[in-house]
């Protein structure tokens, strides 16, 4: 198909049909500016879970607004599908003369950029809502959001509002491994020409393409390293394409050039060429389905940013810019990632816990003026953790209307995260959480690190210090503080942080300490730690949920409504079953939710789903979920039963929770193998079947990471190690230095693989193996400039100017890209040894010994990482004994 028109790339696309493109408009001109796709209406809310946000396209080289998102057969996926999967967003679609992209300087990218957030302006301005934004990239789009990083205070706004970016094929980095950026612009080019009919860049129109590209790499290189650095607050996820593109036969960005190697970045491959994995056919299309449901995650992740954008500006952290001193304090203190954590609980169902708001306890610590504490009391699977979470979210979002709003900080403890298990580390996510909306206070934090250094953040009394200072200081404000499941955290600190709340609301009580504002603490545990600590009164006022019968008993019968109905409406079962699941729930739920959504998983996995099957199903299930928990454990068929013991030591052993693929590792290796990829092969195919298939309802997984199905699962297999009467105590009992056993035979195993005797840290290791092709863009020119040749070449170096530090992360993070388990065994294996070096056998002992030989490379592959990513401010040592 032949097209005039050089810029209609997309529209033209060969395999369409003519009526398919008809309906998108023939003016081009109509194409620039910001377009609405979508408007959320009332039938919204029909969907149950509403987001209240605003996405945003942003199309990449030779598109335009409409026919770079539209595939084939005429889906425009934007505004013909996206609305049902994120409902009550609204969806736009910005164009730019994108032919232009690289014939101009850097004026031309700004420009772009300047003028989408201008027209964001102008949509939002009568929108009382400050909704989140997320941006969704193809291609070189991605590089006008990333322009914004450059921009000023008149956009501060929209920047603040920006919770997310989706990335689909953006060239990130050009020129590090296999990808330079004159070879990726030319194919870029290339392939928009061959769709829309062209022959190819040859001539001196390649040559003024190729110009033009050397003239922009110092820019291209500024807006990259901009970027990098100004998206710590920001989620980010890149889809990479799998799939050559013609007419180039090869990947137009490959992995190496679409990943940005940061932390809060999540990494996806799409089974698409990049032309193709921008536009989807239908809703159940895989590749739609990977990106729609990673919207949905950073919609659900971005509901947080509406109420931090409705405070006033004094909560903003731009009414005080940091400098390098504060932004490294302020690093130091972000070690826990909550806001993440809590986007991951369960979705609250809607009408559960609103009793709590009536609560006499609850109402009497609300309106207190001066330091309180309220705590919170429930048994295990009452819904402690989506109750708190309810309530940080009311705190939040009906704040007194007054000068300076209150702040509303929050911590999940959890034994099973390292970063969320200690006293220490709720200080330190306290004090950050307030920091960064408070930035003016920062001086407290920084007093202390240039007294302290770095390792102010491992000592409990620096901490509270800091936040003291904090809690005194004049423009502090009031501050609501929940912390939910004390009880999961290591009960030194736990007992120093209850023992220092106490006593700062004594000494406020009895004006010791100057406090201006009303500081306020909402803790949530079983009863035990409650009735422990009511010698020194702290537990005083105590919201019992235990005693909360009624209320819990109709939060139960909501929750069991809406799950049952989910559970019928996908099994196609008759009305009468409907019926009988929700009063045979009811009656025996005995006010835990954790025994309804377990019992409710062991229904969703059966294989029979007649109202016999489901009958005989619940009827034969206990109503006590320990007697559950057994019941679950003697259905294990017993060819299963080994796999399944090793299964459970190392879920309940590890010190993070584990994904699916390092799982698989540590299942799979044995003494025998020798290389990762004899390891890779030997692994189950799918480890979430495996998984699932043996232990059923006892495990959870969610984004890939596997846990048991909740905290009182792992005490009951820790309880059943002593059990001697029981006949599942010998064989499932778990007792926890056989648990470090395991893992620390797999690490060690792990790491002392033959791939591990090369230095894996180095440069050329951590690139992309193999030579540079040669420039496809090249070979097809009649009389290259030599300059522009010497300018293409040397990109490489010039592209994104990298301190030793980064050269050092991007190392580590490529090998913990190319080996799954690799950053676990690094960072954990030492700990699992120490606490199971009584029983270890011989041959470990000496494992350990060869993985500890200082000038090795299985030594220094380790360590460097464990080095690098414990926050050491020093150079990594050359010279290291471990064991001095």
């Amino acid at each position: 198909m032949q097209n005039t028109t050089s810029d209609s790339v997309h529209a033209n696309y060969p395999l369409r049909s003519p009526a398919a493109t008809s309906d998108v408009g023939s003016n081009r001109n109509e194409r620039w500016g910001l377009f609405p796709l979508h408007s959320a209406t009332s039938n919204d809310a029909l969907a149950g879970e509403v987001f209240n946000l605003d996405v945003v396209a942003v199309h990449g080289l030779n598109g335009d607004a409409y026919s770079s998102w539209e595939h084939e057969n005429g889906t425009l996926w934007l505004r013909d599908l996206l609305p049902k999967s994120i409902p009550g967003a609204r969806i736009f679609t910005y164009g730019y003369p994108s032919k232009l992209f690289f014939n101009k300087s850097v004026a031309g990218i700004r420009d772009y950029s300047q003028r989408l957030l201008s027209s964001l302006i102008g949509v939002r301005d009568d929108d009382n809502e400050q909704r989140p934004i997320i941006f969704v990239c193809h291609s070189l789009g991605g590089i006008v959001c990333s322009h914004f990083a450059n921009e000023d205070n008149r956009y501060r706004d929209i920047l603040a509002a920006t919770s997310a970016v989706l990335f689909l094929g953006t060239p990130h980095r050009g020129a590090s491994g296999t990808t330079d950026m004159g070879k990726l612009v030319g194919n870029i080019m290339n392939v928009c020409l061959y769709v829309s009919g062209g022959r190819g860049l040859t001539g001196d129109t390649k040559t003024h393409l190729l110009d033009t590209l050397s003239a922009n790499s110092s820019a291209l290189k500024d807006i990259a390293t901009s970027f990098r650095n100004r998206s710590r607050d920001l989620m980010i996820v890149t889809f990479y394409e799998t799939e050559t593109t013609p007419p180039v036969g090869q990947l137009i960005v490959d992995k190496w050039s679409a990943v940005m190697d940061i932390p809060n970045e999540e990494v996806i491959p799409l089974y698409a060429n990049h032309i193709t994995m921008c536009r989807f056919p239908k809703e159940t299309n895989q590749e739609y389905l990977e990106v729609s449901r990673a919207l949905k995650r950073l919609a659900r992740k971005g509901h947080k940013m509406k109420q931090e954008l409705s405070t006033p500006i004094i909560n903003a952290p731009t009414d005080h810019s940091l400098n390098e001193v504060e932004k490294t304090c302020m690093t130091l203190f972000n070690t826990s990632f909550i806001a993440d954590y809590k986007s991951d609980l369960p979705i609250r169902v809607e009408g559960t816990c609103q009793w709590v708001l009536a609560n006499p306890q609850y109402l009497c610590w609300l309106s207190e003026k001066e330091a309180s504490l309220l705590w919170m009391t429930g048994n295990p699977g009452c819904g402690k953790t989506i109750l708190s979470s309810y309530i940080m979210d009311y705190l939040q979002a009906t704040q007194p209307s007054s000068e300076i709003h209150g702040l509303v900080c929050c911590f999940f403890c959890d034994e099973k995260i390292e970063t969320q298990r200690d006293g220490k580390a709720i200080l330190r996510s306290v004090i950050y959480q307030i920091l960064t909306r408070r930035h003016d206070l920062i001086r407290h934090a920084t007093a202390a690190f240039e007294t302290q250094g770095p390792y102010l953040t491992q000592s409990f009394d620096a901490l509270w210090k800091i936040f003291t200072a904090i809690a005194s200081d004049v423009k502090s404000g009031p501050i609501n503080i929940v912390v939910d499941a004390i009880d999961e955290c290591e009960e030194k600190t736990r007992n120093r942080f209850l023992d220092s709340v106490s006593n700062f609301i004594h000494q406020v009580k009895l004006m010791e300490l100057p406090i201006h504002h009303c500081i306020k603490f909402l803790i949530t545990s079983r009863p035990y730690l409650a009735i422990a600590r009511r010698i020194n009164g702290l537990s005083r006022n105590r919201l019992q949920i235990e005693e909360s019968q009624d209320e819990i008993s109709n939060d139960v019968r909501l929750v069991i409504r809406q799950r049952v109905e989910e559970l019928v409406r996908r099994s196609q079962c008759g009305p009468s079953i409907r019926t009988f699941l929700e009063q045979c729930l009811y009656a025996k739920a005995d006010q835990t939710f954790l025994w309804v959504t377990v019992v409710l998983q062991h229904l969703e996995r059966s294989l029979l789903a007649s109202e016999k099957d489901f009958k005989r199903i619940v009827n034969e299930l206990p109503r006590d979920l320990e007697t559950l928990y057994e019941r679950f454990l003697e259905s294990i068929p017993i060819e299963h039963e080994q796999l399944a013991v090793k299964l459970l030591h190392i879920i309940t052993g590890s010190l993070r929770p584990l994904t699916l693929e390092e799982i698989g590792v540590v299942l799979t290796i044995q003494d025998n193998h020798c290389t990762v990829s004899e390891v890779e092969t030997d692994c189950q195919p799918s480890v979430r079947r495996t998984i699932q298939g043996i232990l059923g309802p006892l495990v959870r997984i969610s984004e890939s990471k596997v846990n048991l199905v909740h905290q009182s699962a792992k005490e009951f297999l820790h309880n059943l190690a002593n059990r001697r009467e029981s006949p599942l105590s010998a064989v499932y009992g778990i007792n926890s230095q056989k648990a470090d056993l395991v893992l620390a035979s797999s690490c060690v195993s792990f790491l002392l693989l033959s791939d591990f005797a090369k230095d894996q840290l180095s440069v050329d290791q951590s690139s992309t193996e193999g030579n540079s092709p040669v420039f496809p863009v090249l070979e097809r020119v009649d009389a290259p400039n030599t300059g522009v040749l010497h300018d293409l070449i040397s990109l490489e170096e010039d592209f994104i100017l990298k301190n030793e530090n980064d050269v050092e992360a991007g190392a580590c993070q490529a090998v913990a890209e190319r080996y799954k388990l690799f950053e676990y065994s690094a960072m954990h294996w030492a700990e699992h040894f120490s606490s199971c070096n009584e029983i270890a056998s011989q041959s470990l002992q000496e494992a350990v010994l060869r993985l500890s030989e200082n000038g090795s490379n299985r030594f220094s592959n380790w360590f460097r990482y464990y080095w690098f990513h414990n926050g050491m401010d020093l150079s990594y040592p050359q010279d290291f004994d471990p064991f001095i």
